[in-house]
């Protein structure tokens, strides 16, 4: 697994906005982790993806292992996880707001328990769980919220960690 952090990312490509700009840092991503070769497709939910050479019908090149990859972005950052499971990432800046509040709605009652207890970091820390498993199924955000705990999941890892005091970072990748 290997995780790609730009920052300023907006500034690599001034002239593409939203899914274009997306894309094209996610080549870059993949050009830099050293597969130049690679066409990224989108499911019927917008979930990106990278075809494999027997769908890509290149009988030369020399079959590789699947290749998984995700994005996120926040303010300043984009981040993308590339790796041979299924994966998500979630990237997040922290910001004032009522944490309890929101777990209580969108939150498993655990979660929101464990945000009660321990604030705004816990909180951060398990949306960009929610976010990153949701990008892991593909099915959207709505299916995690309250339906879905990712505080000990059987099915997934996650691996979290933050920078500086504001900024949190999930992967979640399919047990092996």
């Amino acid at each position: 697994m290997e995780i790609r952090i730009y920052e300023d990312y907006r500034d690599m490509y001034p002239e593409s906005k939203g899914r274009e700009l997306t894309e094209r840092l996610l080549y870059h991503a993949l050009a830099e982790a050293g597969m130049p070769d690679l066409k990224i497709m989108r499911t019927e939910k917008g979930k990106p993806y990278v075809q494999s050479a027997a769908e890509q019908d290149q009988a030369d090149r020399p079959e590789r292992p699947n290749i998984y990859i995700s994005a996120s972005h926040s303010k300043n950052l984009f981040a993308c996880l590339i790796g041979d499971r299924p994966l998500g990432i979630d990237l997040q800046h922290g910001r004032k707001m009522d944490p309890a509040k929101i777990s209580a709605r969108y939150f498993a009652e655990e979660e929101a328990e464990l945000v009660r207890k321990l604030g705004a970091a816990a909180f951060f820390r398990l949306w960009t769980r929610k976010e990153a498993y949701s990008k892991y199924t593909g099915n959207g955000l709505a299916d995690v919220m309250s339906g879905i705990s990712v505080l000990d999941r059987n099915d997934v890892e996650f691996l979290d960690f933050q920078w500086e005091k504001d900024i949190y970072c999930s992967c979640c990748v399919k047990k092996e």
